[in-house]
């Protein structure tokens, strides 16, 4: 759910498409952030971007 979140889907999206409620939703992004941690998640940038 965060990788749709990341790409630009609305919570609104998420919520129809899935049939989950809004809190799900949060319940996620708080779960992800959890994971995370203070783990180092090294991102690739796009040179010609």
């Amino acid at each position: 759910m965060l990788d749709l979140l990341a790409s630009g889907s609305t919570i609104e999206e998420i919520v129809r498409e899935y049939g989950i409620t809004p809190e799900d939703v949060q319940a996620c992004i708080a779960y992800g952030s959890e994971m995370a941690g203070e783990r180092y998640v090294p991102v690739p940038l796009d040179a010609e971007a």
